[in-house]
């Protein structure tokens, strides 16, 4: 049997618990523990999708954030994502702007590194490295 794959909304929810002070801004505890748990159940490959999508619609602020995360290709979280007009897709040859990206390879987490002096936390599902992507 093939490994299941974790639905978007699924990986944007995972994504946010590695920002939280940001993506779960004025969200109750509860939210996040619940959005932790959820997150644990699709590593187990337990389809959570219907769950996640109930969490968000009572978390509008998380959802948007989500929602925002997953409108871009790269999943940059949204407070990194650059400020330009989204339609504009700039100059044929211009190197990218965005920020050196790190995951770990046993689970859907992703880390961005916004300044060189950042140091790389480790998974914070398993606490292996992270790898640059």
């Amino acid at each position: 049997m093939g490994r299941r794959l974790m639905d978007r909304r699924t990986l944007g929810l995972a994504i946010a618990l590695t920002y939280p002070e940001r993506a779960f801004a004025g969200e109750s505890p509860l939210i996040v523990e619940q959005s932790r748990h959820l997150v644990e159940r699709a590593g187990r490959q337990e389809a959570v999708g219907s769950e996640v999508a109930q969490l968000l619609s009572r978390s509008p602020r998380l959802n948007e954030w989500v929602e925002q995360l997953l409108e871009d290709g790269d999943l940059v979280p949204p407070h990194l994502q650059s400020d330009q007009v989204r339609s504009y897709a700039g100059l044929t040859g211009m190197a990218s702007s965005k920020p050196p990206r790190y995951h770990c390879p046993e689970h859907d987490v992703v880390w961005y590194r916004m300044s060189v002096a950042d140091t790389v936390p480790p998974c914070s599902s398993c606490e292996k490295i992270l790898s640059r992507c």
